[in-house]
C-alpha cells in the first residue's frame, strides 16, 4: 500500500520546518510534492510516494552548496524507510556512485 495523502502531508511537513535555527543541521525547501497544485490536496494518487526537494546543509564541509534529492516511500511505509537519492553529486561515504542514499555502507 503506497504512503497516504495524510502521512506525506505530515513528512513534507516535517521537512518544512527545517530551518536555520540551533537545532537544525540545515534547511530543506520543497521543490516537488503530491500536494503542489492545492495546499492540503494531493494532484495525482500515484505520486503519493515521492518527495523532491534540495537540502542546504550547516557543516563546514557541505555548506557551500545545494543538494537536490528524491525521496521515495516504500509500501511499507512508516516501518520501512524511506529511499533517498541525491541528484546533485556528493562525495559522502553514505552516498553511492549513482546518489543512493546506503546509511549501512551496502553498496551495489
Amino acid at each position: 500500500m503506497p504512503i497516504t495523502p495524510k502521512q506525506a502531508w505530515a513528512e513534507l511537513t516535517k521537512l518544512k520546518l527545517l530551518g536555520p535555527t540551533g537545532t537544525s543541521p540545515g534547511i530543506f525547501i520543497v521543490d516537488e510534492s503530491p500536494f503542489q497544485h492545492e495546499e492540503g490536496a494531493a494532484s495525482a494518487k500515484s505520486e503519493y510516494d515521492f518527495i523532491v526537494g534540495r537540502i542546504f546543509p550547516s557543516s563546514n564541509i557541505y555548506k557551500e552548496g545545494a543538494y537536490r534529492l528524491e525521496m521515495k516511500f516504500a509500501p511499507g511505509y512508516p516501518f520501512r524507510p524511506p529511499q533517498v537519492r541525491f541528484t546533485t553529486p556528493i562525495y559522502h561515504p553514505n552516498v553511492d556512485k549513482d546518489g543512493e542514499h546506503c546509511p549501512y555502507g551496502e553498496y551495489d
